[in-house]
């Protein structure tokens, strides 16, 4: 077993599509290692990172359940044939957490003045 998980970021972004989704993972990380064979504190670690979050919000936030599931097994994608093909999961949550981030990067502290970079 590797010490790093060598998945793209498009792999990543498909497990993370199927862990958000209600139909799916429905947010269970338990369940979703055991299914899709990621590790559970790996993929917990993708989705509360903000280095990580900022690989796949954008990817995760264009799929829909059509193409997270071409890219999983066959074996695996028959548990998943009653979901709707072009439903999408929302993002907006992890988004804001890299825009707070950016946000912080844009203040400078000095002098006991706060001023705010451009």
């Amino acid at each position: 077993m590797y010490k790093y998980d060598k998945r793209s970021w498009l792999q990543r972004a498909t497990l993370i599509f199927l862990y958000l989704h209600p139909k799916f993972g429905k947010k269970n990380a338990n369940y979703m290692s055991n299914i899709l064979g990621v590790n559970e504190h790996t993929l917990l670690g993708w989705m509360t990172q903000k280095k990580f979050i900022s690989g796949w919000v954008d990817l995760v936030d264009a799929m829909n359940v059509k193409t997270a599931l071409s890219g999983i097994p066959e074996n695996v994608q028959e548990f998943f044939a009653h979901v709707d093909p072009e439903s999408g999961v929302c993002v907006k949550k992890y988004r804001s957490r890299i825009d707070r981030l950016e946000n912080q990067n844009k203040l400078l502290f000095k002098g006991g003045k706060v001023r705010i970079l451009s």
